[in-house]
Order: C-alpha cells, then structure tokens, then sequence
C-alpha cells in the first residue's frame, strides 16, 4: 500500500507518536508498505513556524533534514496534475493544506493517514478518497 503522511502525523512521528492510533501505527511500520512525506507538508511546517504557530526543537531545518534522510519515507512533489485535482475536492474543506494532500492522495490512488476528523469525513463524500 501506498501512504501519504499527513502533516500532523509526520510531526506526531516525531515528536508525540503515542498520539497516533496504533491502526495508523501499524500500516507505518509495516515494510510493505511505502510511505510519502508531501511537499505540502514541508511547507505548512516551515510557513507555520515562521508564523509562530509551530514551534520545533531543535529547529524546522533539522526536522525538516531529519524527515529527508529517514529510512523508508519518498519524497512526493506537488504537480499540476495534483493542482488540477483540486477542483474535484468539494469546497466545504477549507484547509489549503490539507486540500492539496488529499489532491495528491487522489491522484496518485495513495491512502492519506490522518486523524483529521474533516478530512475523514470528506472521505465518505469523496469517491476514492482512501483514509486509514
């Protein structure tokens, strides 16, 4: 299976993983499974810590560098392809961030992990919207 981390799970990982339901656990470390930081992740970590919304010890960089060289997560970029998905998501979830991942979970048939309560009930309006 194909997983695509949403932000707050990636920063759980490291920071607070006992946050994390151990279903979500599980499907992440299981080594069959190939696992995808977005992009639009690194970005809504770096845009909200220079706002003042996140802060991160000992830095972004050094997460951001931390999560970059982990073993067994890919990198996935935002592509127009995944842009243009965004006029398929219904505009009822506002979140821009969390709209482009789930555009990139749409078009690339990945299962985006979230405990985002909007974001799973999106998946039941959304055909082909895949949340564990």
């Amino acid at each position: 299976m194909k997983v695509l981390l949403d932000t707050h799970i990636l920063l759980w990982l490291w920071y607070s993983p006992e946050k994390i339901h151990k279903e979500i656990l599980e499907v992440l470390e299981n080594r069959k499974n190939e696992i995808f930081v977005s992009s639009v992740s690194y970005t809504e970590v770096i845009i909200k810590s220079s706002i003042g919304k996140l802060y991160l010890t000992p830095s972004t960089e050094a997460f951001i560098d931390s999560v970059s060289k982990a073993e067994g997560y890919q990198a996935l970029s935002f592509t127009v392809n995944h842009a243009k998905k965004l006029l398929s998501i219904p505009i009822s979830h506002k979140d821009p961030f969390d709209r482009m991942l789930i555009a990139q979970a749409l078009t690339q048939d990945f299962v985006l992990a979230t405990m985002d309560k909007d974001i799973i009930a999106l998946a039941k309006r959304v055909k082909g919207l895949r949340v564990i």
